[in-house]
């Protein structure tokens, strides 16, 4: 447990505060993502109510939303790189 700690410790020494604050803030979005699955995929499905189908169909659309939330964020980010492209070209 203590070499963890130190890797970790040896990373944030040569790592950028801009950086580290953008992964713990990844960190906790993909925390509150998992949660929010988790209550979502628990709400639609009882598995003394709930057929086969309608896990699979709860789940499709969990996997859905997770992929509309990943395609959101690398539009913008291509976006982004764009924007700063032309900045710079111009």
């Amino acid at each position: 447990m203590t070499s963890l700690f130190c890797r970790a410790a040896i990373i944030g020494f040569f790592t950028s505060l801009d950086i580290l604050a953008n992964m713990v803030s990844i960190g906790t979005l993909f925390a509150f993502f998992m949660v929010a699955a988790a209550l979502f995929f628990y709400r639609l499905y009882d598995e003394k109510v709930s057929t086969r189908k309608e896990g699979i169909i709860a789940l499709t659309h969990l996997l859905l939303i997770g992929a509309a939330c990943l395609g959101a964020r690398a539009t913008k980010s291509l976006l982004h790189a764009c924007i700063t492209r032309c900045h710079y070209v111009s």
